[in-house]
């Protein structure tokens, strides 16, 4: 989970310029998605809900996602 996090992030940061302007803007969204998964916890193989965070966040970001 924190793999596809940060894979995520980098992903965002990636699309960027570089800029640590850009960067700043990427990182509170990525850590509030973090915090969010870690204080929602869901059994593992039943994580619905951390899916279709993850899934809108990935779309957002330009990225087609199968569900």
């Amino acid at each position: 989970m924190f793999l596809l996090l940060v894979v995520v992030t980098a992903s965002a940061w990636a699309q960027t310029t570089g800029t640590s302007g850009e960067v700043e803007n990427v990182f509170p969204q990525a850590r509030a998605l973090y915090v969010d998964v870690h204080q929602n916890p869901e059994l593992s193989g039943h994580e619905m809900q951390t899916a279709e965070k993850l899934a809108s966040r990935l779309r957002t970001l330009g990225y087609e996602v199968t569900e």
